[in-house]
């Protein structure tokens, strides 16, 4: 009986801290911050960011959807290139550069867009193969509630097959995705 009244003590409070950081984490977007959320150690990681942008949705898609304009519209790509197209599925290529002394990393992705004007757009991806064991995620655009601003939600879940420094890894998360964002608004006017 002790078990499961701490269990459900347990529960109770798990609940309330994952919206405590919900409504954290509304608060910190509708006062302008990128908001960038990270689980996982090591080689294996899962982040999240998510911002509020103030362009329309298609101006938006346009940066994200294109892997061939990925070298101008993201940071770190050195080289991006559509390599086949059937139905709903698209193939891409990409380099990404890493920081002295790693090697660059190559991968070729199967990714899935979804259009519902008005409410999603989305690019899913998949590793097909290259140098990551998994590499994986997501950039969805969904109007904010507010009805005047797009919230963009990009979702990442890689591990490399080669060993990155914890110190890189870290640095990514908190400095290189959000300049990803403000590179992203930029490119719209927006910053």
């Amino acid at each position: 009986m002790k078990s499961t009244f701490t269990t459900i003590l347990a529960l109770t409070f798990l609940s309330t801290t994952a919206s405590a950081k919900d409504d954290d984490r509304a608060e910190r977007l509708d006062a302008g911050e990128t908001v960038v959320r990270a689980k996982g150690t090591g080689n294996k990681r899962e982040v999240e960011v998510a911002a509020l942008f103030a362009s329309a949705p298609d101006k938006i898609w346009d940066l994200i959807h294109d892997c061939n304009r990925y070298v101008k519209t993201m940071l770190r790509i050195k080289e991006s290139k559509e390599v086949s197209r059937e139905g709903g599925k698209i193939r891409c290529r990409t380099v990404v550069d890493m920081p002295w002394p790693m090697k660059p990393l190559t991968s070729i992705n199967e990714a899935k867009l979804t259009v519902q004007p008005g409410k999603k757009w989305k690019r899913e991806w998949k590793l097909v193969e290259g140098d990551f064991e998994i590499n994986e995620g997501s950039w969805t655009i969904t109007p904010h509630s507010d009805g005047k601003r797009m919230l963009v939600v990009y979702r990442s879940k890689t591990q490399p097959k080669a060993e990155i420094p914890e110190e890189l890894r870290n640095m990514a998360q908190r400095v290189e995705l959000p300049k990803l964002f403000r590179h992203l608004k930029s490119q719209l006017g927006e910053e």
